[in-house]
């Protein structure tokens, strides 16, 4: 005689239907400044710019790669951002270029 597995109260048992929640809100936006020029707002990004020497490469590029992991070089791209152009955030305006090497 074989063992059977009985199920549980509640195991094996489909779901009837899914929920769906919408996605979070960015929490910045993007502003084109004239030509060659970009402001970043928004509460999270200006925090995450207040802890970066951006007078330091290193550090600069490592909040550009944090910034394309929150998706805000993907934003700026999309509002005609190209590498070199100046951007501000939280009062603070600096070159971003994400394609060059460190």
């Amino acid at each position: 005689m074989e063992p059977t597995a009985e199920p549980l109260p509640g195991e094996g048992d489909l779901a009837e239907h899914r929920v769906f929640r919408p996605a979070a809100e960015r929490g910045w936006e993007v502003e084109r400044r004239g030509q060659g020029g970009f402001r970043v707002s928004g509460p999270g990004v200006e925090r995450l710019v207040a802890r970066y020497d951006l007078g330091n490469p290193e550090a600069l590029a490592h909040l550009e790669g944090r910034l394309r992991g929150l998706g805000v070089i993907a934003a700026l791209e999309e509002a005609g951002f190209r590498p070199g152009d100046d951007v501000e955030i939280a009062g603070v305006e600096f070159e971003l270029d994400p394609s060059a090497p460190l």
